[in-house]
């Protein structure tokens, strides 16, 4: 029987949920069956950009199209009313930028759709946006996102990090490297098996792993030796020596890897998030690293976010943190454009674009 996740939350912390009704917050409409449809629009279409990234590529890209006029903004000018009279929006969907003044500006604006960026949506998702629909990026950054994730998993297993420390300090320091670990032959458990999770898979069963998945309602999967339900982590942990966290962060992943649900993994297992900090419970990581029970923690992403430099996560033992850049890539910003640009074209034509997370 899967268990509440507010029964694993952080001591003293709010679940996810909760807190963002507190705050009047929470998504709570689910699309019906009256709503499949792409919204019915008539061209031209009016695109508020919002700065962000991939500016060199997106702009220009927009900016090109037929039936299109485009409107290039900061967040401080949405807020103060520059969305007024557009269709759609393009904007990273992050928590950072989607404050409630930023929700309400978008709200009251009228607008139709919009058009998220990035591989998360945690962001957009804390609202209620009635009456506007939400796409995503197509998973342009699954192979980026995996990439990075697969080496800073490499780095701590082959102790490259050491091996950097002693080259800064032109030391030949071999005594200095703990015991060097190698990929082969073990098993990575992935959560979150969309773009993002296949890409490590792919790049994982190079290395010779063996590649279990893990969602929501298990299954069968030809890109995995096995898939788990989440009514079975607690064996699927059991058996597996890498936890590559790939998931969106929604109210049932809030918190998911926490004080018990770590306990489950198997002694010496190393945690890769590249999804949402708050996918871990940041104090019961802390314990798992610190007690040894974890070999060790690759994270791009943390909660809170930026880190604050007095966190004890910057000094647990084995842990290799980058400040949330993943995504990046010399290739990331063009295959965005086209995606984007496929997009509005298929709601001119009067289609359903791709990737949809939410219908209007």
């Amino acid at each position: 029987m899967r268990q509440s996740l507010t029964l694993y939350a952080c001591p003293g912390k709010l679940p996810r949920q909760t807190a963002a009704k507190a705050q009047h917050m929470v998504r709570q409409r689910s699309p019906g069956p009256d709503d499949r449809k792409a919204p019915q629009m008539t061209p031209p279409l009016r695109i508020a950009y919002i700065r962000r990234f991939a500016d060199a590529e997106l702009i220009p890209a927009l900016q090109g199209m037929e039936n299109i006029e485009t409107v290039v903004l900061s967040v401080e000018e949405a807020i103060a009313g520059g969305l007024a009279g557009c269709d759609g929006i393009v904007v990273a969907g992050a928590k950072d930028l989607w404050t409630a003044d930023f929700a309400r500006a978008v709200e009251a604006s009228g607008l139709r759709f919009i058009q998220n960026m990035t591989a998360g949506y945690d962001g957009i998702d804390l609202y209620d946006l009635p009456g506007i629909a939400v796409y995503g990026n197509g998973g342009v950054l699954g192979a980026p996102v995996a990439e990075h994730g697969m080496a800073m998993l490499l780095t701590l297993m082959r102790r490259l990090d050491f091996a950097v420390l002693s080259q800064q300090k032109k030391t030949w320091g071999r005594k200095e490297i703990p015991p060097i670990l190698t990929l082969e032959d073990r098993r990575m458990t992935i959560l979150g098996f969309g773009s993002i999770g296949r890409a490590a898979a792919k790049r994982a069963r190079a290395f010779d792993m063996q590649i279990a998945a893990l969602r929501r309602t298990g299954g069968s999967d030809p890109e995995a030796d096995v898939v788990y339900s989440y009514d079975e982590m607690q064996s699927a942990f059991a058996q597996t020596d890498v936890l590559f966290l790939a998931a969106p962060l929604t109210d049932e992943t809030f918190r998911i890897l926490n004080e018990t649900t770590l306990s489950w993994l198997k002694p010496g297992a190393v945690v890769v998030n590249v999804g949402r900090g708050d996918l871990i419970c940041s104090e019961a990581l802390q314990k798992a690293l610190e007690s040894g029970h974890l070999g060790g923690a690759c994270l791009d992403v943390t909660a809170p976010e930026p880190l604050p430099d007095n966190h004890p996560l910057w000094s647990a033992p084995n842990v290799l943190i980058s400040p949330h850049v993943a995504g990046g890539s010399d290739r990331a910003g063009a295959k965005l454009a086209a995606h984007v640009v496929a997009n509005l074209r298929l709601l001119l034509q009067g289609q359903r674009p791709a990737h949809v997370i939410r219908d209007h």
